[in-house]
């Protein structure tokens, strides 16, 4: 019997010799390939945390600290927690930032003792006492971006009236997050560099990292900062907030920098270009995986991905 008549009377051992051909040159491009991805996923040091971040009222003033935790719901010091408090339209949920109402960036928050005390620049304050917020289980939802709800504690009627009086809409109200709560959620700048008086607090991180080079956070991965371990997972696309001075409150009247960003920085063309159209990428938005304390001056390392997006 020749090689010809025994294939064809067995052509079920053909198919599998042949499947199992493929297969084996298959599996061999598959291992190259993860030894590949291997050689290029060692955490590099990309430079050093020059300073981090904690804002307690969503778009209003930031605290500057040395050090803080790195949680799975975002940083915490001692009693201040990253957005914990979001400012709402009472009648329809919906949250209001620095986007509409430039003014809330100059509202500033502590937390003592259990106590929120917010001061305006006119100089009044109003305290909150966040143990009587909680005994009243006043629960409210406030819908975030793409209408996503997460549910807070309303902050009683006293510090509603402050905020409705000073960014001038009736029925704005004060939420609070709480773990426990309902929810549906899921860069080194230059002053010159778009000849505007910009800085990276208009960008409002949380981690800003030094001595790495420009856009270098669109190829990592993951990023260690000494015990800490963060997942990157989608670039940060920035809005009109941008504009907005943190200083004066007041909005830049060229609608910088934005509009500079979206001459270069927008995403590639498909479907990110779909999803994010023309608010342009800068920084990016990254989860906790392994919590832990960081402090500035510490080094940054990060797994860099095979490209940018």
């Amino acid at each position: 019997m020749t090689i010809q008549d025994f294939f064809c009377e067995n052509r079920k051992l053909l198919i599998g010799v042949t499947a199992a051909a493929y297969l084996t040159y298959e599996g061999i491009q598959c291992i190259r390939a993860y030894l590949e991805r291997k050689r290029n996923s060692e955490f590099v040091p990309v430079g050093i945390v020059k300073s981090l971040h904690i804002y307690p009222i969503k778009s209003c003033k930031g605290h500057s600290l040395f050090s803080f935790l790195c949680s799975p719901t975002g940083p915490v010091s001692g009693e201040l927690i990253d957005r914990k408090f979001i400012v709402i339209d009472g009648k329809t949920g919906k949250f209001y930032t620095a986007r509409q109402k430039p003014r809330l960036i100059l509202l500033e928050s502590r937390i003592v003792e259990n106590v929120l005390s917010i001061k305006a620049p006119d100089g009044r304050t109003i305290d909150i006492g966040l143990d009587e917020v909680k005994k009243r289980k006043d629960i409210r939802p406030a819908f975030l971006f793409e209408q996503l709800r997460q549910d807070g504690y309303d902050c009683g009627e006293d510090v509603a009236k402050f905020l409705s009086e000073y960014i001038e809409e009736s029925n704005t109200r004060l939420l609070m997050w709480d773990k426990d709560l309902y929810t549906e959620r899921n860069c080194v700048t230059n002053d010159n560099w778009w000849n505007n008086p910009v800085t990276s607090t208009n960008f409002r991180p949380v981690i800003l990292v030094d001595k790495c080079r420009a856009y270098d956070e669109d190829k990592w991965a993951e990023v260690r900062i000494g015990d800490v371990e963060l997942q990157c997972f989608k670039p940060c696309d920035r809005c009109v907030l941008t504009t907005v001075d943190p200083e004066t409150g007041v909005k830049d009247p060229n609608n910088q920098p934005l509009k500079k960003l979206r001459e270069y920085r927008l995403a590639p063309e498909g479907k990110m270009r779909k999803e994010y159209k023309d608010s342009p990428m800068f920084g990016v938005c990254a989860g906790t995986n392994k919590p832990g304390y960081i402090h500035v001056g510490q080094t940054v390392y990060a797994r860099y991905k095979t490209s940018e997006f």
